[in-house]
């Protein structure tokens, strides 16, 4: 593996974790599943990631969604954006074309609710994937990522998610630091996510007091970074999310390092 691609390996972002491993000069080719920020802004990370990248089908249940992301991709990427009119699928199985597109690598970046499934079919197919977090809205939806996970190390894919803060090098040396005891004793971490809403939003006079995205996502983004400190217990763990706070009490073992074992296979 040359320096170029090792490079790669430590950088702070989580899709080029999942693009580090092809062979130089030969294009990784990367599908796109969900066109909205989130999957137009995976994607142009993904393009940025590798000299050899190239986007070569996407999916959504919107055209205009797929036109905007390729427009402003384009201006980003340019020659590398290669997604002609025959691979922009339309509907709620066209991540079924995007997996038959010839893709080596799929981005799944839609609403949650729709991870596993996609997810499983993607490991199905023996697809590398960026799985953007949250992986799933409820436990029946997380057992089934955490056995598709299981599956995609005994095919030997790459499994990624979107936990970017695992990867930050300046989360990497805070956490050095905390390990080494520069800070004695942790006893007590606050995190805080500071975002905006969800889109898209609903007029604020229809919407629910808890409206559930931003109650799971920005607790999801900094769950690993707390996951790494190691921690006395007993204590709590808190999360502030606009309206939405979550707590619960940790355990004693040193959890450094720690996330799903499906988080960090790429890692290992």
């Amino acid at each position: 593996m040359t320096e170029r691609r090792n490079f790669l390996k430590a950088s702070a972002l989580a899709i080029p974790a999942v693009l580090r491993g092809a062979a130089d000069a030969k294009p990784i080719k990367v599908g796109l599943v969900g066109c909205g920020g989130r999957g137009s802004g995976a994607a142009a990370q993904a393009m940025k990631a590798d000299d050899y990248s190239e986007l070569v089908a996407v999916a959504d249940i919107d055209q205009s969604r797929i036109n905007d992301c390729l427009e402003r991709l384009k201006r980003v990427a340019g020659p590398k954006i290669k997604v002609t009119a025959d691979n922009q699928f339309l509907g709620l199985d066209a991540y079924k074309k995007v997996i038959q597109s010839g893709a080596d690598v799929i981005i799944l970046a839609t609403p949650p609710g729709f991870r596993p499934h996609h997810l499983r079919a993607c490991i199905d197919a023996g697809k590398h994937v960026f799985c953007e977090k949250p992986v799933a809205v409820d436990g029946p939806g997380i057992r089934s990522v955490l056995e598709t996970a299981k599956l995609a190390k005994e095919k030997n894919v790459c499994l990624v998610s979107g936990f970017c803060w695992r990867r930050s090098n300046y989360i990497q040396a805070t956490f050095e630091q905390v390990h080494n005891g520069a800070l004695g004793d942790l006893v007590a971490y606050y995190a805080t996510y500071y975002t905006s809403p969800v889109k898209p939003m609903p007029a604020a006079s229809t919407r629910p007091a808890s409206a559930g995205g931003v109650i799971i996502r920005p607790p999801t983004a900094r769950s690993p970074t707390m996951g790494r400190a190691s921690l006395s217990a007993p204590l709590s763990l808190s999360f502030s999310a606009r309206r939405a706070v979550r707590a619960w009490a940790a355990s004693n073992n040193d959890t450094r390092g720690s996330a799903p074992g499906w988080v960090d296979q790429c890692e290992q």
